[in-house]
């Protein structure tokens, strides 16, 4: 998840010009994922934007 998270932050801010939070909804629909894997994903994507704003 840590790559993961690091490899969608990276994508939206340098492709999609994305500046801050991201919905992990846009995974909910993937049948690769269970729930709790959507939540570790979305916790190491905050811990990715609070590193950035800090």
């Amino acid at each position: 998840m840590p790559t993961l998270a690091a490899f969608v932050k990276d994508f939206s801010e340098r492709v999609l010009e994305i500046d801050g939070n991201l919905p992990v909804a846009m995974f909910s629909g993937s049948q690769l994922f269970e729930q709790d894997e959507l939540s570790e994903l979305e916790a190491h994507l905050n811990t990715l934007q609070q590193q950035k704003n800090n």
